[in-house]
Order: C-alpha cells, then sequence, then structure tokens
C-alpha cells in the first residue's frame, strides 16, 4: 500500500507541470486567480500594471508549495518578475517573486517583492542617515538586501521608511532586510569594537522599528582603495547593466579573476576583518505584542 501511494505520488508530482487547477497527490486545492504558463504570465502582468501604474514582464509562471513537509499541504503560484523598463538589463537585482497561496483556510492571496527592487535604495539611504549621529563622523558605508522573497501589500509606493514597520504589524510579511555595514579597520581595530558597534546599529534601527540581520565588516586602510572601486558590488546596490555585466557576468575573464581574487582577500582577512555574529532585529512571532522590537544574537535575546 505504501508503496503504491509512493507511486501515485510520483506520478502526480511528474504530471503536476500540465495540471491547470488540480494538484499533486495529498496537496490542498485552491482556485486558481491568476494561472499558470503565458495566461499567467499575461494575468499578472495586469495585477501588477492595476496595483503600481507600470509595466512589467513575467519570465516564469508556475506552481509553488509552502512548508516543505514532504506532501505539500498547500498550494499556490509562483512567478518571476521584472519592470519592462529594465528588459534590456536584467539580472538579479532587478527581479522580484509574485507568489499566490492560501494560508491555512484563509483567501488566498498575492503577494509580492518589487519593494525590494524600486525601494532598496530608498531604504538603504535611510539607514545611512539614521546611523550618521552613531558614527560621529567616522567612515562607514551601508549596504542592504532583502531577506525574504515578498512583501506585505500595505507597503504601497507612497509608503514612508518611518512607517513600514507600522504599517505590517499584523502582516508575516514584514520587511526583513541583510543590513551589512563596513567601517575602517583604524577605528574598529577589534573584535570587541566590531561587536560593540554591531550591537549599537542593532539598537538604532530598533528604535526606529526596522528589522532584520545586521553583520558588520571592517576594511583594512591600505585596502580603502579596492573597496571604493567595487564598492556597489559590496553594498549590493542594483547595479546598471553595464555595471552587472563587470561585476556578475559568470562567462567573463573579469568576473572569474576578480571573484578568484576577492575569495583569497577574504580567506586570508587581507581585505576584511572577520565580522562577529549577526545581530537580529525582530518581533517574537509567538509573543501577543506584535509591537515588541526585540534584539538576538545566535537566537539568545540580547534586549
Amino acid at each position: 500500500m505504501i508503496i503504491k501511494k509512493i507511486k501515485l505520488l510520483l506520478l502526480a508530482i511528474i504530471l503536476g507541470g500540465c495540471m491547470d487547477s488540480k494538484l499533486w497527490f495529498g496537496m490542498k486545492t485552491a482556485d486558481v486567480k491568476l494561472g499558470t504558463g503565458d495566461k499567467g504570465c499575461r494575468n499578472v502582468e495586469k495585477y501588477l500594471y492595476e496595483r503600481y501604474g507600470e509595466e512589467f514582464v513575467c519570465d516564469y509562471a508556475g506552481y509553488t508549495t509552502s512548508h516543505g513537509t514532504g506532501i505539500p499541504e498547500y498550494y499556490g503560484e509562483e512567478y518571476t518578475i521584472y519592470p519592462k523598463k529594465y528588459e534590456n538589463q536584467t539580472y538579479w537585482d532587478n527581479t522580484f517573486v509574485v507568489l499566490g497561496r492560501m494560508y491555512d483556510d484563509g483567501p488566498y492571496t498575492y503577494r509580492d517583492g518589487y519593494f525590494g527592487v524600486y525601494g532598496r535604495e530608498k531604504y538603504r539611504q535611510y539607514v545611512e542617515d539614521i546611523l550618521k549621529p552613531l558614527f560621529d563622523g567616522k567612515e562607514y558605508y551601508v549596504g542592504v538586501r532583502p531577506f525574504r522573497d515578498v512583501f506585505a501589500n500595505e507597503i504601497t509606493k507612497d509608503t514612508k521608511i518611518s512607517e513600514l514597520f507600522d504599517k505590517t504589524l499584523y502582516s508575516e510579511d514584514k520587511p526583513y532586510m541583510i543590513h551589512t555595514i563596513w567601517v575602517m579597520d583604524s577605528d574598529y581595530n577589534s573584535i570587541e569594537s566590531v561587536d560593540e558597534i554591531n550591537l549599537e546599529i542593532a539598537r538604532v534601527l530598533k528604535k526606529h522599528k526596522l528589522l532584520g540581520k545586521v553583520n558588520v565588516y571592517t576594511i583594512f586602510d591600505d585596502k580603502k582603495n579596492t573597496f571604493l572601486e567595487h564598492k556597489n558590488y559590496y553594498l549590493e546596490k542594483i547595479l546598471t547593466g553595464e555595471e552587472y555585466k563587470k561585476h556578475y557576468d559568470e562567462k567573463s575573464e573579469y568576473h572569474r579573476s576578480y571573484m578568484n581574487d576577492l575569495l583569497m582577500e577574504t580567506q586570508n582577512w587581507d581585505l576584511m576583518l572577520s565580522r562577529t555574529a549577526s545581530y537580529r532585529v525582530k518581533v517574537d512571532n509567538n509573543s501577543d505584542n506584535k509591537n515588541e522590537i526585540k534584539i538576538y544574537v545566535s537566537n539568545v535575546e540580547v534586549e
């Protein structure tokens, strides 16, 4: 009987891509809102146009599951999207995901990750500004990138960074970012001093109700020019098509030689000092108080 079920499951997985509204063996079903394939792509492009007032290109449309439990419990759709204005220079940083899912027995909902494209530099600049008093004239550089694929629907292009937390208070998809802060070794030349500034940065983020991880790296003074030459790469900024080709194209000799040099430098601590453990600024999902932000390190509450 068990072997028969396994065979049925494998058959269902093989046929799953051809199915439109019926799903894998053992999976919950849901009404398909936008569909998959070419039809699904056109529908999700229309959905995003109505939401954001600009044109998008759907590069992929298919099924997705959540809560990887062996036999999927929930069903949804997944789309890979990029803004049409980037049509001739698409790459990882300016693409995003749209997910359609049914959470438990709730309504079928679409959420997207476009904030990670259009709001990324605005968010980065905001963090850079609120950290200025902390560094008090010392040199520092801020990089950010999304930790999750999608963001709460409460976030719109009109949402201010200072409003993100309160607008998404009861959402499972609060903005949660990875904050990478680069400082000079001459200012922070010990693990203790790096750990101390790491915690202070987490406190500033908490004060301003910004959630995410905090990583701090120090740049050795004689490697500052190397860092500045590739600053956008290290800060994970959304680059132009030309910069992308220069820094990310795995087919280019430049990319291979540069990444090999970078790997050697970081392994030998030639470019940067080893970071301390990441601090996490987050809300305890098991707490009834969704407005209480705490700081953790290695899953241990700090304050």
